[in-house]
């Protein structure tokens, strides 16, 4: 099976457990003199995570169309994708300190993802999707 059949929005998480940590990190610098590098470089992984995962994601969007809308309709999965966006909103608080125009986009392109598809879920719900 190739990598791509593989690549299920789910993915994202990872990104959001970096992020996390990095983040975090960066308060334990502020608070107990931790060690910056640390922090900065799991941000670092969380970014080239990140672009990996929204790369594969896109290209099997184009490529595998069928398997992506047959994501989106099962129970489970569909809420998954929210995740791509969640984990961009968080790119912004990483690159935030190195670019204040790559935060901003990072921002716009989250929230031009996720409102729109926390729109169609919610109202799915409303309408009796599940």
């Amino acid at each position: 099976m190739p990598p791509l059949n593989r690549l299920p929005p789910s993915m994202f998480s990872i990104v959001l457990g970096l992020a996390g940590l990095g983040a975090g990190w960066r308060q334990a610098v502020a608070l107990w003199g931790a060690p910056a590098i640390v922090g900065e470089a799991v941000l670092l992984l969380a970014v080239v995570v990140w672009l990996v995962l929204a790369i594969g994601f896109v290209a099997r969007a184009f490529t595998r169309p069928g398997d992506v809308a047959a994501e989106l309709e099962h129970p489970v999965q569909c809420c998954f994708l929210g995740l791509a966006f969640v984990a961009t909103l968080l790119m912004a608080g990483a690159v935030k300190p190195y670019s204040h125009a790559a935060a901003e986009a990072f921002l716009w392109l989250g929230l031009a993802g996720h409102v729109p598809f926390i729109g169609w879920r919610v109202g799915r719900l409303w309408t009796g999707g599940r």
